[in-house]
């Protein structure tokens, strides 16, 4: 006949064992949330910066085609395109993640973003 006081052994986890597993997932989820959120808007302002670039770029180009497609039009005077021909030659659409004030100067050519969130 068995003793009923002696302990069955059923093979599971404590409930310390658990609170101590839980409390950990808690601390390493409060390590990566943040650095979550710290990446991705760092990814945000990288895009920005790269699609103000692109258009920086795309700019150049089209001023240097105005000038080589028509030496004489432009000869002294400003051969800077238009802010429409030159989203016209970009392939992105203008979506801006973080910069709220982005603007185009036709007489100088500029682009120049507002960088206060950066």
């Amino acid at each position: 006949m068995k003793n009923r006081l002696t302990p069955v052994a059923t093979g599971g986890f404590t409930l310390i064992e658990l609170v101590v597993v839980i409390v950990i997932l808690g601390i390493l989820m409060a390590i990566a949330i943040p650095k979550y959120i710290d990446i991705t808007d760092k990814a945000k302002k990288a895009a920005d910066r790269a699609q103000l670039s692109a258009l920086r770029s795309s700019t150049h180009m089209l001023y240097a085609k105005n000038i080589l497609d028509n030496p004489d039009v432009y000869k002294g005077t400003n051969a800077w395109p238009a802010e429409s021909n030159v989203w016209a030659n970009m392939q992105s659409t203008n979506a801006w993640k973080v910069y709220t004030n982005v603007v185009y100067t036709q007489t100088s050519g500029l682009w120049v973003a507002d960088a206060s969130n950066d």
